[in-house]
């Protein structure tokens, strides 16, 4: 049974965190479904396969430059000082970040990793990345605007479960879009509420 906890609130971007509600459900079956192809199945099934596929889009004002927004979004390794479900994040790749920089994440007491990936990168504009595990893929972007003093970040994520995860379909859309505002909401009272700064600094 799919079970929902207090501790759940991004990977990336997530809609992410549906990951951590799987993991705690299911143990043996997670490495059977890392099996399941990444891209649209042969056969003439790519109908089924976009069916499957959860759009998540939406949009935060927070009360911060874009500039800095921007930085603190792009280094995953901020993600767990506002959601408390991932537990540790790994940068794989060598400084500055950018695109192709790639981050290892782990959510719940389980450690469940993820892959994350960044696939664009316009400072302060733009942030694309695509985020892998065992049962889904979820590619995707986040935007940034400046708005007077604040910041505009509007996401726009396609999940794509895997294995016995796409009997979960019709919830992801909904339940997912639920989850990534709960997650941005807790960073932007973060953002707003600290004198936070990203742990990234500019290379010399």
């Amino acid at each position: 049974m799919l079970r929902l906890t207090p501790a759940v609130t991004a990977a990336t971007p997530f809609v992410l965190t549906l990951i951590l509600l799987s993991a705690l459900a299911h143990d043996s079956q997670q490495s059977q479904a890392a099996q399941q192809p990444e891209g649209p199945p042969p056969n003439g099934r790519s109908e089924q396969w976009r069916r499957d596929m959860a759009k998540i889009e939406g949009e935060i004002l927070i009360g911060q430059p874009v500039e800095e927004v921007f930085d603190f979004v792009a280094d995953s390794r901020n993600e767990p000082s506002f959601n408390p479900a991932m537990t540790g994040v790994e940068l794989l790749t060598p400084l500055p970040l950018g695109r192709g920089t790639r981050f290892r994440a782990r959510m719940g007491r389980a450690g469940t990793q993820m892959l994350v990936e960044l696939t664009e990168f316009d400072r302060p504009h733009r942030l694309g990345s695509r985020t892998t595990s065992s049962m889904m893929q979820t590619p995707g972007a986040l935007a940034f605007a400046a708005d007077g003093d604040g910041t505009v970040m509007s996401w726009d994520w396609q999940v794509r479960p895997r294995g016995w995860m796409r009997m979960l379909g019709p919830l992801f859309g909904p339940l997912g879009g639920r989850m990534e505002r709960r997650i941005w909401t807790s960073m932007k009272r973060y953002l707003e509420n600290t004198a936070a700064r990203p742990l990234t600094r500019p290379a010399p």
